[in-house]
């Protein structure tokens, strides 16, 4: 009982969540999107990326979005970090940050930059993968958006 007391009070320490959206954000306000992922895991802790892109670009275009290939105005990025503890530690598990932003890229006097739109961050310990919480954070920043 102790045992699942301290998993349980662990899991919940151990993931975290923060959003940011423009007020103003909808399908008449953004231009055409392109998904893009960037993939900084290890140890097979997300596998699951041509899903992750086709999902991300099937619920956008369902909520109204242009999506498009190629885009060089708006970007739905999928960012994920994240590693697998090593076996001796524990389970072997993965841990990471899945991070999603819709974002524009802008010139500016000469600056190049990145203006973000739309903003979900997610902190996770304990996973036999980052592939659930890939999906379930895309769903949190479009349902936001």
């Amino acid at each position: 009982m102790r045992t699942l007391l301290c998993s349980i009070v662990f899991s919940m320490i151990a993931t975290s969540a923060f959003s940011q959206v423009v007020e103003g954000v909808d399908p008449d306000s953004v231009g055409a999107i392109e998904v893009q992922l960037r993939d900084h895991t290890s140890e097979a802790c997300w596998v699951n990326l041509r899903e992750a892109r086709e999902y991300a670009e099937e619920r956008l275009a369902s909520a109204g979005y242009d999506v498009v290939q190629d885009n060089h105005d708006y970007q739905f990025r999928v960012v994920v970090h994240g590693d697998r503890e090593p076996a001796f530690f524990g389970r072997g598990n993965c841990w990471g940050a899945i991070r999603i932003v819709l974002g524009i890229g802008l010139l500016n006097d000469g600056l190049v930059g990145t203006f973000l739109v739309a903003d979900y961050t997610l902190t996770v310990q304990g996973a036999e993968d980052l592939n659930d919480q890939v999906i379930t954070a895309i769903d949190r920043l479009i349902d936001l958006l």
